[in-house]
């Protein structure tokens, strides 16, 4: 009876299989604490709003600006070339006469020769020769009388202007007048000394 028990104790235990294991008293396991479990999450802080830039007011609409009026071109304004196409050339044949060639390299019209002086030198005629048309190639011949200050250089200016080329040019010369030598000085006597070398005064005696 016994042998017989203790068989069918070992077949119900090896049906039942295993036991289980007991956990090991050296780690402890720790329960959860039910107020961490309850504890709420950290709230999420939002981020802070930014309020818009107010709007930027239009800039205002541009002037415009008014184009300039044209400029009619004046019968005195500068010649738009370097200057009339012209020669001159001057002859002084005394201290009073100037002999005065101005040759032209090209054809003009309305042309104006004008004879001034500068530094004292002062023209007596002419001093304006009439306009008139020339040709290219063409040489004009004007005799000037003049007077010019004797003790200092003068100058003698020619100025020509016209129409070349359809274009009102001009151009200004001048001719330097020398002044005049002075009149050599008679050489002196030597002064009259006596032995001893000192000067002395000789009277001139007067015509009865």
């Amino acid at each position: 009876m016994r042998l017989h028990a203790l068989v069918s104790a070992l077949a119900i235990a090896a049906a039942c299989g295993p036991a289980p294991s007991q956990p090991s008293s050296s780690e402890p396991v720790v329960p959860a604490s039910p107020a961490d479990a309850a504890k709420p999450a950290s709230p999420v802080t939002p981020a802070p709003v930014v309020d818009p830039a107010p709007p930027v007011d239009p800039a205002p609409p541009a002037t415009p600006t008014p184009a300039a009026e044209p400029v009619a071109p004046s019968a005195d304004a500068p010649a738009a070339k370097s200057g009339a196409p012209v020669t001159m050339k001057v002859k002084f044949p005394t201290d009073q006469l100037a002999s005065l060639d101005v040759v032209f390299s090209a054809d003009g019209k309305d042309v104006k020769i004008e004879v001034y002086g500068v530094d004292g030198l002062t023209v007596t005629k002419p001093k304006t020769a009439p306009a008139l048309g020339v040709r290219a190639g063409e040489t004009v011949a004007i005799a000037v009388e003049f007077t010019a200050p004797a003790d200092r250089d003068s100058n003698l200016a020619v100025r020509v202007s016209g129409m070349f080329a359809g274009t009102k040019q001009s151009r200004v010369q001048s001719f330097t007048v020398r002044a005049k030598e002075p009149a050599a000085k008679q050489p002196s006597e030597p002064p009259v000394t006596d032995k001893q070398g000192r000067k002395l005064k000789v009277m001139t005696p007067k015509p009865k």
